[in-house]
């Protein structure tokens, strides 16, 4: 199973990036370095999320089948 710690560490990494980048405050080649990182974690945020998401409805659909009466 994928520790969910982990997960939520990489978005907030993500979006610590892209509050760093859009506050117009970093030197060029930090701009430069945060970008970069940004970029490979933006399509790994963009699973993550995805994965959370359908997580979050398997384990509602399990909820519902298990509320059902027999």
């Amino acid at each position: 199973m994928i520790d969910p710690q982990r997960l939520a560490v990489i978005i907030e990494r993500h979006e610590e990036l892209e509050a760093q980048m859009a506050s117009g405050d970093m030197p060029a080649d930090a701009l430069t370095k945060a970008s970069r990182e940004y970029a490979r974690l933006d399509p790994v945020v963009g699973s993550i999320k995805d994965y959370l998401s359908i997580q979050k409805e398997v384990e509602e659909l399990t909820s519902m089948l298990e509320d059902e009466d027999p």
